[in-house]
């Protein structure tokens, strides 16, 4: 990639929110392929520091991500998962990394966790209104079809098990979704020639709105809350969507100004822990997933310590 003019005039897409996330999942792509090239099986002598993105792309990509609301540097969860399909049945990608299946089936899985979601989400935003009026019925019956999203979900990830080559995605695609540190950070050249360093997170399920509102129906956690796996939920919310995250921060105050969280004993007591226990059996087996593929590496795509994490957000499920 050369320096010259921006192969895309960011303006022009104002107003169209759908070519908007088009050009960011395209762009964010190539963005990341550049800039971490060197961390993948095909390799590159550069060291961290002298990979440089050219301003051609660095202009547009910046402007995308201001545009967006999204934070500079690496690709949000949003552009790899949900605004990079070609078709309806996620089978095509808009733009890829690596060619592979392996990349292919890693963004499906996403993109299908969310699809299904899709069904029971209208039920779970209405949970509060439904308790404050007394209808116990439609509390249990919505917690009832949480645990049963929850078994899907588990589905859903068993054809990781197939679909997803260990080797290819640890060697090849995952250093490519890597996310930038203080220590070292993405590097973009402006259109004067000045260096802009960006840190960023890596593309990560934490990033998903339907688990930040699954934690607000389901758990007893306060705004102080600083373990491992609240600390990063706080700084994936940054990573979502405005609107997404708009949606998950309201929701997450009213339920936990709801006494939702705190029944211990009747028939919503009851369903709060078979959903609390579906809850838990999800996440152990998505860090046995997680272990799989990461086997070699404390660090998931988020740029976090996936291990103190998820272990973390195991115990906190369990214990309710």
């Amino acid at each position: 990639v050369e320096e010259h003019a921006p192969f895309l005039d960011v303006s022009l897409l104002r107003g169209s929110p759908e070519a908007a996330r088009r050009a960011y999942a395209i762009l964010g792509a190539v963005v990341h392929s550049y800039a971490y090239r060197h961390l993948a099986l095909w390799g590159s002598p550069e060291s961290p520091r002298d990979v440089v993105v050219p301003s051609s792309l660095s202009s547009p990509w910046l402007a995308l991500c201001d545009m967006l609301d999204l934070p500079p540097g690496a690709c949000a969860a949003a552009g790899l998962d949900l605004w990079n399909w070609a078709d309806d049945a996620f089978t095509t990608r808009i733009a890829s990394m690596t060619a592979t299946e392996t990349e292919v089936a890693f963004h499906r899985l996403a993109a299908t966790v969310h699809r299904r979601s899709a069904r029971d989400l209208p039920a779970i935003l209405d949970i509060v209104d439904d308790l404050d009026a007394g209808r116990i019925h439609l509390v249990v019956q919505t917690l009832d079809a949480i645990a049963l999203m929850l078994a899907d979900f588990r589905r859903l990830f068993q054809d990781v098990w197939t679909s997803v080559d260990p080797d290819v995605f640890y060697d090849l695609y995952r250093p490519l979704l890597s996310g930038s540190t203080p220590q070292t950070p993405i590097r973009f050249r402006l259109p004067d020639g000045t260096i802009r360093d960006a840190v960023a997170a890596g593309p990560s399920a934490g990033q998903s709105t339907i688990f930040v509102i699954l934690d607000a129906v389901l758990l007893l956690e306060g705004d102080d809350d600083s373990g491992p796996h609240a600390a990063f939920q706080g700084d994936m919310l940054a990573y979502m969507p405005p609107s997404h995250r708009a949606l998950a921060l309201t929701f997450r105050r009213r339920a936990r100004a709801s006494a939702l969280a705190k029944r211990r004993s009747g028939r919503v007591g009851r369903a709060l822990r078979r959903a609390r226990a579906a809850y838990a059996e999800f996440r152990r087996f998505h860090f046995l997933v997680a272990t799989r593929y990461l086997r070699r590496t404390a660090t998931g795509t988020g740029g976090t310590d996936f291990r103190e994490m998820l272990q973390d957000a195991i115990a906190r499920t369990a214990a309710q």
